[in-house]
């Protein structure tokens, strides 16, 4: 999750996966480094953001 210039990043800042319509990813799957503690929270929040994102975009 980053610039969607560069050319490694798979989805941009919202959650959308890059070169795909319609398409997103809200799990700690895109967490560019996993942190050295419980996994849960991060994920939690970025499921929160994007799903936030996903509602004020529809």
């Amino acid at each position: 999750m980053d610039d969607p210039a560069d050319r490694t990043v798979v989805v941009n800042p919202d959650g959308r996966v890059i070169g795909s319509a319609n398409l997103y990813v809200a799990d700690a799957s895109i967490m560019p480094r996993l942190p050295a503690a419980n996994t849960n929270i991060p994920t939690i929040r970025i499921a929160e953001k994007i799903g936030d994102f996903l509602r004020k975009s529809t």
